[in-house]
């Protein structure tokens, strides 16, 4: 209510209500406030608000769970012997108390709001801090006090011209609200329809008894009749034969020179020729290789075919499907659409002053960086998406460096656990959330589940942003305006089909190939049909057993992953027509890149920001 109020409606940069219990003290507050009348007579009236609402059991159940937020927040050995110390609350007095909170019904929050939001309002206290207006006057009982900033102002004065500026900025900084009329920017909407593709199962329907193996068999089940018809269209003119083998003096192999194995139901065989050094190959990928058997046993290779691009969905195909088989009550209409803002590798680490560009980003997407030009492009950001790694380390598998310098150390340690980072992930987020639509996916650092697909990132990590999202357990066709996803995603953005991920995949692949460039494999594997082609050999992940879910059976519009070294991006094309927008992004923690992707003509733009200090 007070963040509706005073913020939305009366234009304050923040405000809202607290309480310190132990000292018997509720206010009331705001800041950088450009209508403090209004504010004041929102205060006034919000006992009656609370009074006089309808309170449903879901509102108590929402306040109880914020409430026990803070009550059972985690703490030091200190703060708690400080607090037994001077208070002496004892821990029968905080069971009572919790006891108490969970009973609250809403008869009781109404005598409460009356008692002491109402009557006791009375006898409270207000203060206000800024420049004195027309309309505080000592005879209607304001009691006006300088703090002493003209006196301020005077003594720099007088010292040298290049402070001056100083000064200069002190009047722009401290002159009343401007009165000019500004207009009222509303954000572009979003169409927003996400798959689960990755969503495994709930409960005890999910389990790890199954063998790995079965992912490969169902892979080449799903994947070795699309490539037979890509290699028998390549290959239908080519005749079968046997050349006889040149002469050879000896059989040696190039010292650090790959193996290659060919493997399917019936056996392996090692692949050889000078055609494979020119291609991207990894475990996992399904392909059809022609060439002959030499007396080795190995296999020589004249040409590879792989799956390539499956068949593409058109624009709005699946939105309008859903229109005529009356899914949804919505116009079949396509309406214009905005950017989407792409992000990732946030890193925030709890440190104080570690989010100044994260600050900077923030302030960007609201409109409230720059000048009137800005805020219309930033109304028509319609989306955001983190692709991963937006806490520094939150991963539950500590890396080889913690473990060799964690001490050992026996009982409970109140240390290990740090919620800095967590929490300011999510006032970040919930900043953004009452304008800006977001979707969250997890990465190699959050604390989510480390084997792919990573599965949401659990809804008590962000008491702000919960408001915004579905309820646990619930379906809806509306995804919610905080989308936590899996790793990876894809859904329909606006009509295209997106598939997105946090970077793992094509970082695994980088280590078992020759080459640094990150679309040219993200393309492979586009082509290969896979989107983790090294799962399970070399990247941990669920064992499926009746399907892979790792095989891309519809071909994306737009293929996005997180937390690459730089920017990149590319356009490719299938055989059939397909044309994929491939976008490397890079980690903002490094780079301060955030990437604009145009929902229209999927163009893309960089927005980068930085830090200039004086040397």
């Amino acid at each position: 209510h007070l963040h509706h109020e005073i913020r939305e409606k009366g234009g304050a940069y923040g405000g809202g209500a607290y309480h310190r219990g132990l000292n018997g003290v509720f206010g009331y507050y705001s800041y950088r406030d450009p209508n403090p009348l209004n504010t004041m007579a929102v205060m006034r009236d919000a006992g009656a608000w609370a009074r006089d609402r309808e309170w449903s059991e879901r509102d108590l159940e929402e306040a109880k769970l914020s409430v026990f937020q803070g009550v059972d927040a985690p703490e030091s050995v200190s703060q708690e012997g400080m607090v037994r110390f001077l208070s002496e609350v004892d821990d029968a007095m905080e069971q009572r108390k919790r006891e108490e909170l969970l009973d609250v019904k809403r008869e009781q929050v109404r005598d409460v709001a009356q008692r002491y939001l109402v009557e006791g309002a009375k006898d409270g206290s207000l203060a206000v801090l800024g420049e004195k207006a027309t309309w505080v006057k000592e005879v209607e009982g304001w009691d006006v006090r300088d703090l002493g900033m003209k006196g301020v102002e005077q003594e720099v004065v007088g010292e040298e011209i290049g402070e001056q500026r100083d000064v200069a900025f002190l009047d722009v900084f401290l002159q009343s609200p401007t009165t000019n009329d500004f207009p009222n920017l509303e954000r572009t909407p979003s169409s927003y329809n996400p798959l689960q593709t990755y969503d495994l199962a709930k409960g005890n329907d999910k389990h790890y008894q199954q063998q790995y193996a079965d992912m490969y068999f169902t892979r080449l089940a799903m994947l070795k009749k699309p490539v037979e018809q890509v290699a028998a269209e390549a290959w239908d003119d080519f005749k079968h034969w046997i050349a006889a083998p040149p002469p050879r003096a000896k059989f040696t192999s190039p010292n650090g020179q790959d193996q290659i194995m060919l493997e399917d139901e019936s056996g392996r065989i090692r692949l050889t020729g000078s055609f494979l050094p020119m291609q991207l190959l990894v475990t996992g990928c399904i392909v059809a290789v022609l060439g002959t058997e030499n007396r080795d046993g190995e296999f020589d290779v004249v040409d590879l075919k792989v799956p390539d691009l499956p068949a593409q969905p058109e624009r709005w195909g699946r939105h309008h499907s859903q229109v005529q088989g009356g899914k949804n009550n919505q116009q079949n209409g396509t309406p214009q659409a905005g950017k989407m803002a792409i992000v990732s590798g946030l890193g925030i680490n709890g440190d104080e002053g570690d989010t100044l560009c994260v600050d900077l980003l923030l302030e960007y997407l609201l409109g409230e960086a720059a000048g009137p030009e800005s805020q219309v492009a930033a109304a028509n950001i319609s989306r955001l998406l983190v692709a991963g790694n937006s806490i520094s380390h939150g991963t539950p598998i500590p890396s080889r460096e913690d473990v060799a310098a964690k001490k050992k150390k026996y009982g409970y340690d109140p240390t290990a656990y740090n919620a800095a980072p967590t929490e300011r992930l999510d006032v970040l987020l919930a900043t953004l959330l009452p304008s800006l639509p977001i979707t969250l996916l997890p990465g190699l650092t959050d604390p989510a589940n480390v084997s792919l697909p990573q599965q949401p990132l659990h809804p008590a990590l962000f008491p702000h942003c919960r408001a915004y999202s579905l309820i646990p357990g619930e379906s809806s066709q509306d995804p919610g305006w905080f989308d936590t996803a899996t790793n990876p995603w894809q859904g329909d953005v606006d009509g295209w089909r997106v598939l997105a991920s946090g970077g793992q995949t094509v970082d695994d692949v980088f280590k078992y190939v020759e080459g640094e460039d990150r679309i040219e494999m993200m393309e492979s594997m586009l082509r290969w049909r896979l989107v983790a082609p090294t799962a399970p050999d070399t990247l941990w992940s669920y064992p499926f057993q009746l399907k892979d879910a790792f095989i891309i059976s519809e071909c994306p519009h737009v293929y996005i992953v997180g937390n690459q070294p730089k920017f990149d991006t590319a356009v490719i094309e299938g055989p059939d027509g397909q044309r994929v927008r491939l976008i490397a992004v890079p980690k903002f923690r490094d780079t301060g890149e955030l990437i604009l992707l145009d929902m229209e003509n999927l163009g893309v733009e960089v927005v980068k920001f930085d830090l200039f200090q004086k040397t």
